[in-house]
């Protein structure tokens, strides 16, 4: 008899018909700390088959951006706008994190004087290129042997994301080891920590837990369904025993009881308030009493820690903003009006997603807001990441982070000699926590720096030049000898160090209570100048903002006026911002989406960002001249000094005009009005928009070759520091954009022009060159009007006339408008202005405004001050000794 053939042994991935390995994930599974006791082979089996759907779809997702990218290999920032820009997966998605948009941060230990042979005391500059790899060190036995240096990751506590609400922490020590998701922390006013969690509040470990019941000491509610179910017979014994000790007469009354087989040592039961409509005020004052009750219960018992889910807007009727605004406001009075209190953190534990929403959001409105004190003033000792024989002292202030060496015989001297390293803040634009995959007790705080330094090149150490430039500063914590006591230290530095950065933005009190966790809106137009739009941010922008943890959502324009048409129907209260990576056409279909909308005022409260992406980009040129940096020369560096701006922006107001032209629509306009030759080099330029901003030179050269008059005559009003020029704060909730302005007549009526009378003047042709701007740089490489500023409040009219000597005037002023200095020549003549009227006499021609081609004919505008907002950067102002 033959023997029967074995058949071949199958995995269950293969029975499954899945790839996944189906007993490597149930063996994952088991060996997870919130794993339950029991997991079966066929959840294992649909998990599997989840996650394998998933990533095919992410991989789809992926390789589109990869495509689009001009990419051949799929990269880990591909798979972050995957599924950042598709909403079922972002939902899904969103606290998943990849540091450095995908690249991990790595440490040449080449950098620091240990690993060198050198025993200087004085500090390592970081760096900004850091190669990768292994070095080779000698052993202690004189051979020569490779260390492999293991680069830190990242913690999910001070992590770069993508997520609308801020990034959810790591699991607090009271939360370890349970099903349940930090939402948010703050530090309130006297230190105490506030922590949102979604959750069963049956898996905090607090030392109490509050029950809100009634006089009964009724169970049946939702939390007390939860308690009873794992107290079980001895909670309800405990429960009835405090019934019988102590009664519950009014609402907002409290006691307390032991609380047997839960995680706290501790229950409060609180007689909870109800909602009613007659009396609301009564309600809320009762939920406030009991609020203040607790906190006062758990204090007097020597507690340091609560657990409140929310109270009274179950059952009990309450509605959930209301419950949310009451509780957080009683919570800010009681640890205002107490001086001293054993109470340290508060848990709030909510169930649902509606009320995680509330909860967060009036979190951030809230007054206890103001416990991120503007007074910032700590310090700790580090040490430089794989050199732990240096300590450094590490001292945290409102205005500079300050690093010295530790001596241990005379302190106060080591503050004061050359090993001392001041690190403004202003130059601080991101931080992160990391987790050391070598030593698994350390924790790091990498410091991601932008700042003038010294040239870089054979020549760098003795050339003057300095420019703006990336590096990272990495400081070790080690103090305690268990890891999550490192961590919690090393998550206090980073939020204690990214509120200073954020308290140096100085942003307007609306940004600040409702839109500080609120993604920026960004478009992203893929023909912008030379076609690299896409690839430039995936290069240059996305890594910036992962390591500052600045939150957005990418929009790809599809058609001209997308951008527009999407602004005129988002919801504002939704976004922190709008961000166009682009050149300036779309920064002006933004303005005039925004200007469409009934709610334009509020619309324009959104600060506008602009990542030179285009051919002129001269928005983000002119932000930066305001700012009193340096403009980087390379479109790349360039890219990197707008992302880093944005990131950490002020929000400055900038001046626009009303422009009505003659089919009788009315635009708005940030940058200029454009007619004759400028207008002709910038609307027949279109045609070379591969070759980027040398477009605009090529056509100029054409059309000083051949020259054309322009018949007509410019109206205009002198500009006066006394004029009534409509601004800000004369426009009232109920003025519309046909209103909002003081000089403009119907573009129908002739404008009187008797100085006698009135204040506007006449100007008669021909003319060969006219320009009205109300910003200094008309591109990156054109300065058109010098003395202008983001918000001057008028515009500069300038024109030149037709006479014998049109072909060299224009070469003459083409050729010296990189600087501003054309206007230095007697054929250019130039005022600022407060309205004007051009009147062409011509048929056909080029009208522009901010570079986007307008019907030709009759034009006028009116300035109106301060009335956008822009992310940019106030001056710095002189500098001054910063102490440490």
């Amino acid at each position: 008899m033959t023997p029967k053939a074995k058949r071949p042994r199958l995995s269950r991935s293969t029975r499954a018909g899945i790839i996944f390995p189906v007993s490597r994930v149930h063996r994952q599974l088991k060996s997870m700390p919130t794993a339950t006791k029991r997991i079966t082979q066929g959840a294992s089996i649909y998990l599997s088959a989840v996650i394998e759907y998933l990533v095919a779809e992410l991989l789809e997702l992926s390789g589109n951006a990869a495509r689009d990218c001009h990419r051949s290999r799929i990269i880990p920032r591909h798979i972050l706008l995957a599924y950042a820009n598709d909403d079922e997966l972002y939902r899904l998605l969103r606290n998943c994190v990849v540091p450095e948009a995908g690249v991990l941060p790595s440490i040449n230990l080449a950098l620091f004087p240990h690993v060198i042979g050198q025993t200087s005391n004085k500090l390592p500059q970081s760096k900004s290129s850091i190669s990768r790899g292994t070095k080779k060190t000698v052993s202690s036995t004189g051979t020569t042997a490779k260390a492999s240096f293991s680069k830190p990751s990242l913690t999910k506590k001070g992590q770069a994301s993508f997520s609308i609400l801020g990034t959810p922490t790591s699991k607090a020590a009271a939360v370890k080891d349970t099903a349940v998701t930090t939402l948010s922390e703050r530090v309130l006013v006297r230190g105490q920590k506030l922590t949102v969690v979604q959750g069963s509040i049956v898996n905090i470990k607090a030392d109490a837990i509050v029950h809100p019941t009634n006089d009964s000491f009724y169970m049946g509610g939702d939390v007390g369904k939860a308690l009873i179910q794992v107290g079980r017979q001895q909670l309800r014994d405990a429960v009835t025993q405090a019934a019988k000790d102590a009664t519950l007469i009014n609402a907002g009354d409290v006691t307390i009881s032991a609380a047997p087989n839960l995680s706290a040592s501790h229950l409060i039961h609180v007689f909870s308030p109800k909602w009613n409509v007659d009396s609301q005020e009564e309600s809320i004052g009762e939920l406030d009493k009991a609020t203040l009750n607790i906190l006062t219960l758990a204090d007097q018992q020597g507690l340091t820690s609560v657990a409140i889910p929310s109270i009274s807007s179950g059952r009990n009727g309450f509605p959930k903003q209301t419950a949310a605004q009451t509780i957080l406001a009683a919570l800010s009075k009681f640890f205002r009006q107490t001086a001293t209190t054993n109470l340290q953190h508060i848990f709030f534990v909510l169930y649902d997603a509606e009320s995680v929403n509330v909860y967060t959001t009036e979190l951030q409105q809230n007054k206890m807001a103001e416990g991120e004190s503007k007074l910032i003033d700590i310090q700790d000792n580090f040490f430089l990441h794989g050199d732990s024989s240096k300590q450094y002292i590490v001292k945290l202030s409102t205005n500079c982070l300050s690093i010295y060496l530790q001596n241990n015989e005379n302190q106060e001297r080591s503050a004061l000699d050359n090993n001392t390293q001041l690190i403004p803040i202003d130059d601080i634009y991101g931080c992160l926590c990391m987790k050391d995959n070598k030593n698994p007790i350390q924790c790091h705080l990498n410091l991601y720096l932008y700042s003038l330094q010294q040239a870089k090149g054979i020549g760098g150490s003795f050339s003057k030049k300095t420019s703006l430039q990336r590096s990272q500063f990495l400081l070790t914590y080690a103090k305690f000898n268990d890891y999550e006591s490192n961590l919690a230290a090393a998550t206090r530095w980073h939020y204690y160090i990214t509120t200073a950065i954020y308290l140096r933005r100085n942003l307007p009190p609306e940004i600040v209570t409702a839109k500080r966790d609120k993604r920026a809106l960004v478009f992203v137009n893929p023909a912008g100048g030379a076609g690299k739009a896409y690839r430039h941010v995936m290069e240059h922008v996305i890594g910036v903002w992962s390591e500052a943890e600045f939150t957005y959502h990418i929009i790809m324009t599809e058609y001209a006026g997308h951008a527009r048409d999407y602004v005129h129907s988002i919801q504002i209260s939704d976004w922190s911002g709008i961000v166009v990576a682009s050149g300036d056409g779309l920064i002006y279909e933004v303005i005039n989406g925004l200007m469409n909308r009934q709610d334009w005022q509020e619309a324009l409260k959104l600060p506008i960002g602009h990542l030179p992406c285009g051919s002129g980009n001269a928005f983000i040129t002119n932000i930066i001249r305001y700012s009193q940096q340096p403009i980087m020369k390379t479109m790349e560096k360039f890219i990197v000094q707008a992302a880093v701006l944005i990131a950490t922006h002020n929000v400055l107001p900038f001046d626009m005009a009303v422009v009505d032209i003659c089919d009788g629509q009315r635009y708005f306009s940030f940058l200029c009005i454009e007619w004759a030759i400028v207008a002709d080099v910038d609307c027949d330029s279109e045609k070379y928009r591969f070759l980027g901003g040398a477009r605009f030179t090529v056509e100029a050269i054409k059309r000083i070759i051949q020259p054309r008059t322009y018949n007509g005559y410019i109206d205009y009003i002198p500009h006066e520091d006394s004029d009534d020029t409509v601004n800000a704060n004369q426009i009232t909730p109920n003025t519309t954009t046909a209103q909002i302005h003081q000089h403009l007549l119907p573009l129908n009526e002739p404008i009187p022009t008797d100085s006698t009378t009135t204040k506007w003047r006449r100007i008669n042709g021909p003319f060969i060159h006219v320009l009205v701007t109300s910003k200094a740089a008309m591109a990156k490489d054109t300065l058109a009007s010098p003395k202008s500023t983001l918000s001057d409040g008028y515009l500069t009219l300038q024109y030149i006339r037709a006479d014998d000597s049109i072909r060299m005037n224009l070469a003459k002023t083409f050729s010296t408008m990189s600087d501003g200095k054309h206007l230095d020549y007697d054929f250019v003549e130039w005022m600022p202005i407060r309205a004007f009227r051009i009147v062409p006499n011509d048929s056909s021609g080029n009208m522009m405004i901010d570079g986007e081609k307008v019907a030709y004919g009759p034009i006028q505008a009116e300035i109106l001050p301060s009335l956008g907002r822009c992310m940019g950067k106030q001056p710095k102002a002189a500098q001054v000794p910063i102490n440490p």
